[in-house]
Parts: C-alpha cells; sequence; structure tokens
C-alpha cells in the first residue's frame, strides 16, 4: 500500500516531467494560430518558399488533442533527450562551428 508521501512524490515527480518537457506539439500549434509557421519547428528547412504568415486562429481548437499529446509522450522524449546527451558526451556527434 502506498502512503501518502509516496503518492506525493510521484505527483510532484510527474509535475516537473511535464513542465520540463519541451511540449513541441503545443509550441508549434500555437505557432501556426499565430501566423509564425517559421517559428514552429527549429531546425525545420526553410526552402525558397516564403511561408503563409496569416494568423490561423482555428489551430486553437487544437490545443485540447496537443497538451495531452505532450503530457503522454514526455517520458519518450527524456528518454531520447538522454540518449542525444549521452551520445554527445561521448563524441559521436562532430563539434559544430559557426
Amino acid at each position: 500500500m502506498k502512503t501518502i508521501q509516496s503518492k506525493t512524490l510521484v505527483s510532484l515527480l510527474l509535475i516537473a516531467l511535464v513542465i520540463g518537457s519541451n511540449g513541441c506539439l503545443t509550441q508549434s500549434t500555437i505557432k501556426y494560430a499565430e501566423g509564425n509557421p517559421t517559428y514552429a519547428w527549429i531546425g525545420a528547412p526553410s526552402g525558397d518558399v516564403a511561408p503563409d504568415n496569416t494568423p490561423k486562429p482555428a489551430y486553437y481548437a487544437l490545443l485540447p488533442l496537443t497538451i495531452p499529446a505532450d503530457i503522454v509522450t514526455a517520458p519518450i522524449q527524456v528518454v531520447g533527450y538522454g540518449c542525444l546527451i549521452g551520445l554527445a558526451c561521448m563524441g559521436f556527434f562532430p563539434p559544430v562551428s559557426h
């Protein structure tokens, strides 16, 4: 049987995980709704075509779907980021020159 302290600890850890996650689905939905699709995906190819910068308020209706999707995928993202950081620390990625 779980005690109150263990339930509280698990709840606090889940809240920290959700706050610390990147929220990429929600973030990109808001950027598209605001009319800033260029900033929706970091590192997206720019191409020669100018993005459509008109605000699309209908995208805000997708937020009830994107927020739970970000919460559900947060543990997978944490593991993925941990693996990438570990590989970077072991020197698997070449240094970036600007």
